[in-house]
């Protein structure tokens, strides 16, 4: 069975990680990257993880144990494709076909939000993960340095393209896809709302919503910028309010830190690649 990760399957996502790389890449990481591998650095990973929302992580239970997930970056940048950051199985359940079922699993979410593709990470030298990545279509396109909880490495980057011929049922979806925050987001519309952050994500909210209520304000912790107005609209230093703040900012995660250490309760991100249709 697929469903989305939660915070309470953190633990069990953390040590099915670690105990994956420990089997996976020995011969290929040096031996001083194991020793630096460490289980409380992967749980710290999958905290972030885990409450991110640019961020989904889909697991594979079976007899209510987990024993595959895959993790999915919605983005990197704007410009940019998300990504399949992650994707471990067991090593007792390799060879079930698993692991194409996650893929499947991802690749329809991404359908629900507009996405036709998705690139994928594998690390150099892990040739059954290469081999099985090509056998599923994926195309690769170059290499790139990464650093994670052991070390640095080099991973390879392959670009994986879907076919809309091939729908995958999971079982009415189970919710997949930003649904939540679409719905959260369109009361915040209908009424005095502020906007925090002025960059890309902004922009491309007043040329999706050009045609919606403007915001009250627009929060910004540049102090060079504040005073001034952008679409007509003050920049403002941030302060607590009971006005709905709709996050227009990549750096979600820092943002909703300094919403909640101001006190504010309501607060929704803005994530451009989705689908808002008509609102």
């Amino acid at each position: 069975m697929i469903e989305f990760a939660s915070v309470d399957d953190l633990m069990e996502i953390a040590e099915l990680h670690v105990a994956s790389i420990r089997a996976t890449y020995p011969g290929i990481f040096p031996d001083d990257y194991f020793k630096k591998l460490s289980l409380k650095t992967y749980i710290n990973v999958w905290e972030k993880f885990l409450h991110r929302g640019d961020f989904r992580t889909l697991v594979f239970r079976e007899n209510h144990k987990i024993i595959g997930f895959a993790g999915v970056c919605l983005y990197k940048r704007i410009d940019k494709l998300p990504i399949l950051d992650v994707l471990h199985v067991s090593k007792a359940a390799q060879g079930k076909g698993i692991g194409k079922a996650l893929i499947k699993a991802s690749e329809e979410m991404l359908r629900l939000e507009g996405m036709n593709a998705v690139l994928v990470d594998c690390v150099e030298g892990n040739k059954n993960a290469q081999g099985f990545y090509l056998k599923q279509g994926a195309r690769y396109i170059g290499s790139f340095q990464n650093w994670d909880g052991g070390g640095l490495h080099f991973d390879n980057r392959y670009i994986l393209e879907f076919d809309d011929k091939e729908q995958f049922d999971m079982e009415g979806n189970l919710g997949l896809g930003l649904q939540a925050e679409y719905e959260r987001l369109k009361p915040c519309l209908q009424k005095d709302y502020i906007l925090w952050g002025v960059g890309n994500y902004y922009n491309v909210f007043f040329r999706q919503f050009k045609n919606v209520n403007p915001p009250k304000y627009i929060f910004d912790s540049k102090e060079k910028i504040q005073g001034m107005t952008a679409n007509g609209v003050k920049i403002v230093k941030p302060h607590k309010t009971e006005m709905p703040i709709i996050i227009t900012c990549s750096k979600y995660e820092e943002i909703e830190a300094d919403i909640k250490r101001l006190g504010c309760e309501s607060y929704v991100g803005f994530y451009p690649w989705h689908n808002y249709g008509d609102l």
